[in-house]
């Protein structure tokens, strides 16, 4: 009897050991708050934040790299109030033909953020429009054979402000999203085939004076 009270006794202890510890443990789980699920893409949302893209003018990166190289020119010297027309160039470096979004490029205008621009070392703010995007077309894609380049020129003072002299540093952003297709039939089909796409780019610099 009194072994059989002395087992029941350890056992009781031993009870109340596990759950202390047990609660200490759950004491110490951190708890995280639940992640919030997101519908489907959208353009406007998931329009590019340059700043955060480009650490100067340095477009290495994780993306896709597109077989795409881009080419931008300016004239070395401007005045005050003259337009800021920008050449843009694309080249397929790639040994094959390839079909590109034009979106987020010159190729479709300046409807986005797709230039950093710096005035003596001042961010100078985008002003132009924010373009709100459907799903890709066909007509949304431009074709560049292998080794061919395609142009676009656009003026830079329509969606940036240039009224102030000074040397302003223009970089081009890649495309956050974007689709590379090597025939019509690898057109994106849904909205997992776009993300963003490396076309690396030369920066420029234009002096604008008031004189």
């Amino acid at each position: 009897m009194k072994e059989i009270l002395i087992n029941l006794i350890t056992g009781f202890f031993v009870f109340i050991i596990l759950l202390a510890h047990l609660y200490m443990t759950a004491c110490t789980v951190p708890w995280e708050q639940p992640t919030e699920e997101t519908g489907s893409l959208n353009a406007r949302d998931a329009e590019p934040q340059p700043p955060d893209i480009l650490d100067g003018f340095d477009q290495e990166s994780t993306a896709k790299d597109a077989g795409l190289n881009a080419h931008i020119e300016l004239p070395e010297h401007l005045l005050v109030g003259e337009e800021v027309n920008l050449k843009f160039t694309l080249t397929n470096t790639s040994k094959t033909p390839l079909y590109i979004l034009k979106w987020y490029t010159p190729l479709e205008g300046i409807a986005g953020e797709i230039f950093k621009i710096t005035r003596d070392g001042q961010a100078v703010p985008y002003e132009g429009i924010l373009a709100s995007r459907g799903f890709p077309t066909r007509d949304s894609y431009v074709f560049i054979n292998a080794g061919e380049s395609v142009s676009a020129v656009v003026d830079l003072g329509t969606s940036f402000e240039f009224s102030e002299a000074g040397t302003y540093q223009i970089g081009f952003i890649s495309p956050q999203i974007s689709h590379i297709a090597r025939s019509a039939e690898e057109f994106a089909k849904t909205e997992d085939d776009l993300g963003p796409v490396r076309i690396l780019s030369n920066p420029v610099s234009l002096e604008i004076s008031d004189k």
